[in-house]
């Protein structure tokens, strides 16, 4: 079992996969504190909708604009599939997760990655 008040980063998309993950995480009784990272020009709704969900949550989100990061990511990708490989962007992209998190705003959260596929015990 999870222990309560526990702080939580999670993931915002803005979309009901993530908003609803977050609901039921503070209705366990945690303390969350949200993410939205945007990743193409055409990401402005999702934004919105983000901080939507996060007012009406009462929860602070934080922003991260990694469209240059993703840009690289997906040209990597885009060059690899052109050569008739069949790349991995994963491989690439994982060594962007922890250090483009908020970590100082919130260095005391103890970070769990939470998913709808992840059992939550209640």
């Amino acid at each position: 079992m999870i222990a309560k008040r526990k702080k939580v980063l999670v993931a915002l998309s803005g979309g009901v996969d993530s908003s609803i993950a977050v609901a039921l995480l503070l209705e366990a009784g945690f303390d969350c504190t949200a993410v939205f990272m945007i990743t193409s020009d055409q990401a402005k709704n999702a934004q919105d909708d983000a901080r939507v969900v996060a007012g009406k949550l009462g929860i602070k989100l934080h922003i991260l604009d990694l469209r240059q990061d993703f840009e690289r990511i997906l040209d990597y990708f885009c060059s690899e599939y052109r050569k008739g490989r069949t790349p991995n962007p994963c491989v690439f992209c994982n060594r962007y997760d922890f250090p483009l998190l908020p970590i100082s705003p919130v260095c005391l959260l103890q970070i769990l990655t939470v998913t709808t596929k992840l059992s939550l015990p209640f």
